[in-house]
């Protein structure tokens, strides 16, 4: 378990397991002054499995689902494999057209630094966060 102050006096807390529950494997929630999110899967894995997402704001009494755009659906639905299967979708296209929508490696450094800004790098990165660029 971690848990943690953020920037803003907000809090952060993190349980994290392996193994199979019958209960909930993944469970995600984000409470807000204006709302609250859930994410929920069958596994306890997000980049593997396919995640469901509620959400509710303002009078709401309860989540609702919220479905995901078919506009950020790069390829058929394929069980555990789907998230591979959208990242391939984006990298071909990346490949094809010259764009820039699947991650990279530089990508992964910036948020690493980013997240890491306040505790020392096991090693040096030449990357700038955007947080810290603005200052």
């Amino acid at each position: 378990m971690k848990i943690a102050a953020l920037g803003a006096g907000a809090s952060r807390s993190i349980h994290y397991r392996g193994g199979h529950s019958r209960g909930t494997n993944l469970l995600w929630e984000i409470n807000g002054t204006e709302g609250d999110l859930q994410l929920t899967a069958a596994g306890g894995q997000a980049q593997i499995f396919e995640m469901t997402v509620r959400g509710g704001k303002g009078a709401q009494s309860s989540l609702e689902l919220l479905p995901v755009p078919q506009q950020y659906r790069w390829s058929p639905p394929q069980g555990p494999a789907t998230n591979v299967a959208q990242a391939y979708a984006r990298f071909a296209l990346d490949y094809r057209e010259g764009t820039h929508l699947c991650p990279t490696f530089d990508d992964a450094a910036r948020a690493t630094a980013c997240s890491t800004r306040s505790r020392r790098p096991r090693r040096p990165v030449s990357v700038k966060c955007p947080v810290d660029a603005a200052k």
